[in-house]
């Protein structure tokens, strides 16, 4: 089974969201970049096919910022997938 990672990047327009964490799982793969924003969630989650991780980010970055961040990191990676 492949693990998954998602990456799910909230923009700053939710305003009002205030509950936070603020922390990567310590098992989440250090390669893998986090644009600059508060980690609104962070977890280790099991997917339809395998473990993974859901992190959510509240960001005042733009969608094309955000898009051109993760363009080097969005699709394989190693036996799973990145997707924003």
């Amino acid at each position: 089974m492949k693990s998954g990672i998602v990456l799910c990047v909230v923009m700053a327009l939710l305003t009002g969201c205030t509950a936070s964490n603020g922390e990567l799982p310590a098992d989440f793969p250090a390669d893998i970049p986090i644009i600059s924003g508060e980690i609104y969630s962070a977890r280790r989650t099991t997917f339809e096919d395998g473990p993974g991780f859901a992190v959510a980010v509240l960001t005042a970055l733009s969608y094309e910022e955000v898009f051109a961040f993760y363009a080097d990191v969005v699709g394989p990676y190693g036996d799973g997938y990145v997707l924003v």
